[in-house]
């Protein structure tokens, strides 16, 4: 049964959760410290990041000067241009499920590639409609060719695709009669998220500078208006353990902000955060195995963690270079549950390794 956010756990549970991550020779007080990778993008913008389903060792990232895969846990990387070139690329996405199919987005196109290709293939043309640029992009992690891509050209469009971008349907839904348009002004501006377990199930925020967010439980047919109190969001993310709530979003100004279910209200989760609720959050990650335990990206503070669904934050490791012009874009989870993650930033790409398992983790399946 999932606790609700923020709350406690017995300390006869504590205590048990000590010993065993003692016994695994790691406690709760060791973090982990981040190493720089792919020393070929230090330096450099890496907007995104996609990790193979399969095996958590395979990782791909999205840059400035296009996108580098490594398929050794970060020791090596090489570029992976042929079929798109070396243009700056702002979006990954990918199915959870094998193969590994990954979908890119620059600004105003679309590739695909799957396991065992050498190039990337184009998809943009299948589109029904003439692009400005691509506002939004997510996949369906438990339906494999299911993609979701918010389109602004003659047209403000959600498309969805069910064979892997080659057939695309029109769904804006309730949206026009009640005058929403669904693009921002910017490439990749929006924020597209989809429940793990229901390819129906779609969040959508609009832009970093608006405050409105949509919801749709039947893959765009209809929407409802889940919009935050205020602040634009940068990022969105939901829980993966079994059920698609809580949701998390993070601002672009006013910290984090959780949703319990689709019925409930936003509620700020920001307490012990740099600023305490001031600050950019560009990137959110949540455990695959306990919707409570959050990784966030703090606008030049770097990577904290909440294991309590947002009611407390903590620093998330050592050896990032924080300060005033440094980004986390997204943080990803490797193999081991927690022994290796990736984290996309300004400064190129940055790994842990022998991450503790925490507490959460343990003793999840064990609480009453």
């Amino acid at each position: 049964m999932r606790r609700a956010p923020g709350a406690r756990v017995c300390a006869c549970v504590v205590v048990l959760g000590i010993v065993l991550l003692t016994a695994a020779g790691a406690t709760q007080a060791d973090g982990p410290t981040w190493m720089r990778t792919c020393p070929e993008l230090a330096g450099r913008d890496v907007h995104d990041l996609a990790v193979s389903p399969a095996n958590g060792l395979h990782a791909m990232a999205a840059s400035e000067i296009g996108i580098y895969r490594t398929m050794d846990g970060g020791s090596t990387w090489a570029a992976l241009t042929q079929g798109m070139g070396a243009v700056p690329v702002l979006r990954l996405t990918q199915h959870a499920v094998t193969p590994w199919a990954v979908y890119a987005a620059t600004e105003d196109r679309l590739y695909r590639w799957e396991e065992g290709d050498a190039a990337w293939e184009e998809i943009t043309g299948y589109l029904p409609v003439g692009v400005t640029h691509i506002a939004g992009l997510t996949a369906a992690p438990s339906d494999q060719g299911r993609l979701y891509a918010v389109i602004a050209g003659n047209d403000h469009l959600l498309l969805v695709s069910y064979d892997g971008g080659y057939i695309w349907a029109q769904r804006a839904g309730n949206l026009e009669a009640e005058g929403w348009i669904l693009p921002s002004a910017e490439p990749l501006g929006n924020s597209l998220v989809v429940a793990d377990h229901n390819p129906n199930l779609l969040l959508h925020a609009r832009s970093a500078a608006l405050p409105q967010v949509l919801l749709t439980q039947d893959a765009g047919a209809h929407w409802s208006d889940i919009s935050l109190p205020s602040n634009g969001i940068y990022t969105l993310d939901m829980a993966s353990d079994g059920a698609p709530w809580p949701a998390y979003a993070g601002t672009s100004g006013a910290g984090v902000y959780v949703r319990a279910s689709a019925a409930d209200p936003w509620t700020a989760a920001s307490t012990s955060l740099p600023g305490n609720g001031t600050d950019v959050i560009r990137a959110l990650s949540v455990h695959p195995a306990d919707a409570e335990s959050v990784l966030a990206g703090v606008d030049e503070h770097g990577v904290f963690r909440s294991v309590d669904g947002g009611a407390w934050w903590e620093p998330y490791g050592t050896g990032l270079p924080v300060g005033s012009t440094f980004r986390v874009h997204a943080i990803e989870l490797g193999t081991g549950g927690g022994v290796l993650h990736w984290a996309a930033t300004s400064d190129g790409i940055w790994q842990t390794f022998g991450t503790p398992t925490y507490l959460p983790v343990i003793l999840r399946h064990h609480l009453p």
